[in-house]
């Protein structure tokens, strides 16, 4: 994402969870400067657009797994998500169990390695 002067604000990932219901996963340090910046365009460039955006940074505690086992290790935690290359690709997310509480899964990597993030609950990130 860029400011107006081109420079770039902040980095991550567009997930399109269901029709007209879009997830940003951006750096947890940039997000109100993201939110504000998103707000502002609403508010002056897209007007006419039915968009509501709402900062769930505070409702997700976020762990990442890295590495070329990490499927393999991720298998042992979760049987509901098909972690397979062909039903979960990269880029991907799905929503399911992981260790036995509600999660949401995404396939990306920052890291270059095959990596998957791990979305809970603040309430859940013990068990996690």
């Amino acid at each position: 994402m860029l400011t107006e002067e081109g420079f770039i604000l902040d980095d991550g990932v567009c997930f399109c969870m269901a029709k007209k219901w879009y997830q940003l996963s951006l750096l947890t340090g940039n997000m109100d400067l993201v939110h504000q910046h998103l707000e502002k365009h609403l508010q002056y460039d897209f007007s006419h657009l039915d968009v509501t955006l709402t900062n769930l940074t505070l409702q997700w505690m976020n762990a990442a797994v890295c590495g070329p086992r990490g499927r393999m290790f991720l298998q042992h935690f979760t049987s509901d998500i098909d972690l397979t290359p062909e039903a979960f690709p990269f880029m991907g997310i799905r929503n399911g169990e992981f260790n036995g509480i509600p999660a949401r899964i995404a396939r990306v990597s920052f890291t270059g390695e095959l990596s998957f993030e791990i979305n809970v609950r603040p309430r859940d990130l013990e068990q996690l």
